[in-house]
């Protein structure tokens, strides 16, 4: 297995995209650049705290992506926390997911955590 070790502990900071601090698009943004080489829109002219806003986010991106049913490293999981849609963490091992949340550090769970398995909306692969 693969070491994403330093993916682990970086602080949550809105429109953060980079190992000093990340909000969940720019963590999952960061993985993907770096171990993919898949450039994502950084988005930091919005702001994570506006759903309205996220949710524009949302729709611009829903173009550069497909649902899958059985994710493998590297697609993005779409996760309802606290009865708020469009928080996304990245699947850095076949079973996990990647993810910051607000006031939080990033960290690496059990897709079958029974807080993540229950919210857990669906499983999007880049096109690129």
């Amino acid at each position: 297995m693969k070491d994403y070790s330093k993916y682990l502990a970086i602080p949550y900071r809105e429109r953060g995209r980079d190992f000093n601090g990340c909000d969940c698009w720019g963590l999952v943004r960061l993985f993907l650049k770096n171990e993919f080489g898949i450039e994502l829109d950084s988005y930091t002219e919005y702001s994570v705290a506006n759903i309205e806003e996220v949710k524009q986010v949302a729709e611009i991106e829903k173009g550069n992506w497909v649902r899958v049913e059985a994710p493998e490293p590297g697609d993005v999981v779409e996760i309802q926390i606290l009865k708020r849609d469009y928080h996304v963490g990245v699947i850095p091992h076949p079973g996990y997911v990647l993810h910051v949340c607000n006031e939080r550090f990033s960290e690496m769970n059990l897709l079958t955590h029974p807080l993540l398995k229950r919210n857990v909306k669906g499983f999007w692969r880049h096109k690129g």
